[in-house]
């Protein structure tokens, strides 16, 4: 199997190379003004990734705009996974299916205290904002491709269990454009870091990040108490089964196993739409293992409102920790960016 896998990798490394040179030109014609880019009506910070998926984009968006409070930051996503179209605000009566999972997630985090909006074209979703009149700057969860829009800071994500600087355009890696992109960042952080890192390592990843040039900061993201949406809470140890629809749902469970006995595991691919026949599956095992219920991520729980679930559903979330005291150096360091 391991010689397939390897012989499928060599055939498709031209493709990916392809792919890599098609982006790293298209990237090349809007540095320097041979396609426009504009800036947006109001001051603009891109939370983005070169990898195609599993930076923890969305967390970090909910920690960001946490900072940003006192300068009225409203959030806006593309809505990936939708089944609309245009600008919409996201409500509390929003479903994944309207406005894409991420926002639904984002909007269970913070509620009405940020405003939270989806729109495709992200130029036309500013201008709609600074319309509203209510926010004087904007949160972009993903976008560190669409360079229509020439924002103020962009803050590159980086998987400290995946780097991007060690992989390869798709199809061979998991890649939207040549690592090379980095150098275009205002800031590097490397997500997901073990929560008691050392110095030491994190210098390891400054050596690999250093031909970028750019500032590197790094964030441990810890995995909250399951809960019910009712606020019960599942007793350390618990024996469960997990559901999760993520872009690395073995790290997921990972870090669920160390709070929960997980009996049973159900993964899926990224955004999935789960279905009642799935939930059916779900249910046989809690009730036949014993179970106390469902594990399942705060992002995969908005992917169920519309599903009848006979048994507990418990929820867990991301919530970031930045390392080595640089929360503030890189806040300062943003709000500089943006005036």
């Amino acid at each position: 199997m391991a010689t397939i896998i390897k012989t499928i990798r060599i055939i498709l490394l031209p493709i990916s190379y392809l792919w890599g040179v098609i982006t790293w030109i298209r990237r090349w014609m809007y540095q320097n003004g041979i396609i426009q880019r504009y800036s947006g009506v109001l001051p603009s910070i891109v939370v983005g990734n070169i990898s195609a998926g599993g930076t923890g984009k969305t967390p970090y968006v909910i920690w960001l705009s946490g900072k940003m409070a006192t300068k009225k930051p409203a959030i806006l996503s593309r809505g990936y996974g939708r089944k609309t179209q245009g600008f919409l605000a996201v409500t509390q009566n929003s479903t994944a299916q309207e406005v894409g999972d991420e926002p639904c997630e984002i909007f269970n985090a913070v509620g009405n205290i940020t405003q939270n909006f989806v729109c495709e074209n992200r130029l036309q979703g500013i201008q709609k904002i600074k319309e509203l009149g209510h926010a004087n700057l904007i949160l972009l969860d993903d976008g560190f491709q669409h360079l229509a829009l020439q924002a103020n800071a962009y803050v590159l994500l980086c998987n400290y269990r995946q780097p991007f600087y060690a992989d390869l355009p798709i199809p061979t890696g998991e890649l939207r454009e040549f690592a090379s992109a980095a150098s275009q960042a205002t800031a590097i952080v490397v997500t997901k870091c073990p929560e008691n890192m050392e110095m030491a390592e994190g210098e390891k990843s400054k050596v690999a990040l250093g031909k970028y040039k750019v500032p590197v900061y790094f964030a441990a993201y810890l995995q909250s108490a399951a809960k019910t949406k009712l606020g019960e809470e599942l007793e350390t140890g618990a024996a469960v089964v997990l559901v999760s629809a993520l872009a690395h749902n073995t790290a997921f469970k990972s870090d669920v196993e160390k709070n929960y006995m997980v009996l049973e595991s159900f993964a899926y691919s990224d955004h999935y739409a789960f279905k009642q026949t799935d939930v059916e599956h779900w249910e046989t095992l809690v009730k036949t293992t014993g179970a106390r219920g469902i594990v399942t991520s705060r992002k995969d729980a908005t992917r169920m409102q519309h599903l009848r679930i006979g048994v507990p559903v418990f929820e867990v979330c991301t919530e970031v920790n930045v390392l080595f005291d640089g929360e503030k150096e890189l806040i300062e360091l943003l709000l500089k960016k943006i005036g």
